[in-house]
């Protein structure tokens, strides 16, 4: 697994935040429907909001300056 950075302006981060906060929420306290449709709200923006994947060796990838 390679871990992607995500630069996301202030209203992006905001959103992202909510849907993490609620994920976390619902992993400790949130009945199967809640974890489910929380980790799908996070998933959903994480794929709207991403970098396109890199199907190379990340050796390969260049370091952000």
């Amino acid at each position: 697994m390679a871990p992607t950075c995500l630069f996301l302006d202030r209203r992006r981060l905001r959103r992202f935040l909510a849907r993490y906060d609620d994920w976390l929420a619902a992993l400790r306290r949130g009945p199967a429907g809640r974890r489910a449709e929380a980790c799908r709200r996070l998933q959903h923006f994480l794929e709207t909001h991403g970098a396109e994947p890199y199907d190379g060796d990340p050796a390969d990838q260049p370091f952000p300056d």
